[in-house]
Parts: structure tokens; sequence; C-alpha cells
């Protein structure tokens, strides 16, 4: 039985199921990691959605246990408040739990309060002007983007005091839970995003696809250059003379660069220029650095690349 199977407790014939899954589409640390990038990726998105409503509202993915955070509050208490997101197949959802200090924190960060300022500790039933006012980040956090997909292409995202029955899972799916922190200047509280188990296992083998054909894609790509030893020698043009004036040179005088090369030399291979060039020194040592190739030389690498991808792909 795989580890991941044991942890989430599902029944004895969930568990050979997802263990067959596993071993046939995606590996538990292929799993582990979605789990990683779904966390980070909420994270990110999240974050980006609540600073549209108040700059000063940040959340966190916690990977690391801490004996401060609370446990995550039961499901059914009034005193809580759930958001849901829908993936558009509508096929399963994400749950983001706040207890009541955070929904008391996103309330008053979204009601305008100083962030340096304690808020005073939550206590009560969640009001529906608290649930109106956690709407608004509803509207947003379903604002994805193209780039959020698979992982965050949402469909649609409700807002609900943890007593509505709107809220209550009724697929028995078995969950992850992703713990997150909501911080406002000086004040931090909780949540917990429940992610069902068969949602993960899905972006798994969609993400290792798509990886395996990004991988397939640059493979075919790349092309080889053979490798042998070559002479070059850098070139730096100078400015025009006369026969005359070249039978009069004598040592230590010195000759300009033509105006038209602006200091810059050619780096020649077999008789071809190939790249222009800048004279310096590394050190005690003469150098050159390379500035960028020249246009026909450019052109026929573009060319040859061009060739290479063909026949790959035949």
């Amino acid at each position: 039985m795989s580890t991941l199977a044991h942890r989430y407790d599902l029944a004895p014939e969930d568990r050979d199921v997802a263990d067959r899954i596993l071993r046939k589409r995606v590996s538990e640390d292929g799993l582990k990691n979605v789990i990683k990038r779904l966390g980070t990726a909420f994270q990110a998105h999240m974050t980006a959605r609540m600073q549209t409503l108040s700059p000063d509202l940040v959340m966190a993915f916690e990977t690391m246990s801490d004996p401060s955070r609370p446990g995550k509050p039961p499901a059914g208490n009034a005193e809580t408040a759930g958001f849901t997101f829908y993936y558009p197949e509508e096929r399963c959802r994400l749950a983001l739990h706040l207890d009541r200090q955070a929904a008391g924190l996103v309330n008053g960060a979204l009601l305008g309060c100083d962030p340096e300022a304690d808020m005073p500790p939550s206590a009560g039933e969640i009001s529906q002007l608290e649930i109106g006012v956690l709407h608004s980040l509803a509207v947003a956090a379903g604002q994805t983007r193209q780039t959020d997909r698979p992982l965050l292409g949402f469909g649609r995202v409700d807002i609900y005091r943890g007593d509505d029955p709107a809220l209550i899972d009724e697929t028995g799916d078995a969950v992850a839970t992703l713990s997150f922190s909501i911080t406002f200047g000086v004040n931090r509280a909780w949540c917990w995003l429940d992610v069902p188990h068969r949602l993960l296992i899905d972006l798994s083998a969609t993400l290792a696809a798509d990886e395996a054909r990004a991988a397939h894609a640059n493979q075919r790509h790349e092309f080889k250059v053979p490798d042998f030893d070559l002479a070059v020698e850098v070139i730096l043009p100078l400015a025009e003379m006369t026969l005359a004036e070249v039978a009069r040179l004598k040592p230590g005088d010195v000759i300009e660069s033509a105006p038209a090369a602006g200091g810059d030399a050619v780096l020649r291979a077999k008789g071809r220029d190939l790249f222009t060039t800048q004279i310096g020194r590394v050190g005690h040592a003469n150098a050159v650095r390379i500035q960028g190739p020249i246009a026909p030389i450019a052109a026929a690498l573009r060319a040859h690349a061009h060739q290479h991808t063909i026949k790959g792909g035949q």
C-alpha cells in the first residue's frame, strides 16, 4: 500500500484503487510535487487577488508544522466561513476554510482597518454582513488568468458561512488539507484548503504529460555541432592607407581603426567572418568580447537549426 493512500485514511477498497492509479499514472513523489506546486500557486494567486482589494493582505503556504497554528475548524460551524473554488468541468472543487479569527481579519482588512493596529479577537457567529464583505474577495478570487491553468483555472468561486449546507462536501472524496497563513500588517490568522485526492492525481498525470511533451519538444529542437579544432583569428579593420603611407611605416607608428568599424574587430574562421567583437584585456592577457553574429552567419545558423527541426520531425 502506498503511504499516500494510507495517510488519507481511505477505505480498503479505495486504497486498492489509489494504489493501482498511483502505480499506473503518477509516482508518489510526483503527487507530493503537485501538492507543493498547487500550494505555492494558490498562495500567489490569492495574494494577488487580495491585494486588489487591500494591499496589506498576504497569504502564505505553510509547509512546516507550527505549534501556534490552531487546528482546522470542524465542519458545520457557524463561526467559520468557506470559499468553494469550482473547476469549469465541476468534476470537483477546492474548499478554503477560514476560522473566526481569519474571517474577522479579512473583513477588517476589506473594510479599511489599520494594518499596524492589533485587531480585537473575533467571536460569535459570522453575520450575513460579513459574508457580504467576503463576497467581494470571492469575486476577485474567481478572476483567474489563462496562465493559471491547469492548476487554478476556476470556473467560479462562492462564499458561505460554515453552517451553510452548500459548503458541505457530499462527494465523499478523500482530501488533502493544505495550511495557509493570512497576514494583515501585524495581524495573523490561519485558513485551510481541502483538495480532493482524485484531483491531485489528475493534476499529477496532466502535469507529468505536459512535462514529457515539453522534454520531447526540446530534444527535437536540439542539434549538435561537430567537435573539432578550428583555427580562428581576430581582424581589426584599419583606416585606408596609400601604398606610399604603407611604405613609410616604421616601428612605433600608430594606425587608427577604420571609422566605420567603431573599434569593433571581426572574429574569422576558415576565411569566413563570423562575429563582431571588441578587443580588450583580461588580466595580463589580450582578449576579445563577442558582440554578436554577423548577419549572414546568423541567418545560416537559423537555417541550420530549422533544417534539423524538420529532420527531427520526420
